[in-house]
């Protein structure tokens, strides 16, 4: 994880590319976000933290002996934990790629 102050707004990058927070992940997000009380935050991630809306050809991908991307976290219990902490800390933005592909959720 890394953590960048500019012009008043506080920028926590996660690296999430196995699909994954980890618990140590966790830890240093949650400080990072309290450090700054108060400041506007952005959090910027790899894969999105949301679980599902996955085509079939993906869910397929356990079944296969090759490996596939997939575009979404695996555990809904760490989206869950992610999104508590992102509202607790009223985090401005947090964006995410590897879809390849063009969404936006408001909450």
């Amino acid at each position: 994880m890394q953590v960048a102050d500019h012009a008043g707004v506080r920028f926590v990058l996660v690296n999430n590319a196995d699909e994954r927070i980890s618990p140590a992940q966790f830890t240093a997000l949650e400080a990072a976000l309290a450090e700054r009380p108060g400041a506007r935050i952005v959090v910027a991630m790899h894969v999105p933290p949301f679980v599902g809306r996955e085509p079939a050809v993906l869910r397929l991908r356990h079944l296969l002996p090759f490996p596939l991307a997939s575009p979404v976290m695996r555990d809904a219990g760490e989206v869950e934990r992610f999104t508590a902490l992102m509202e607790r800390h009223a985090v401005v933005a947090v964006f995410a790629g590897h879809t390849h592909s063009p969404d936006r959720v408001d909450r």
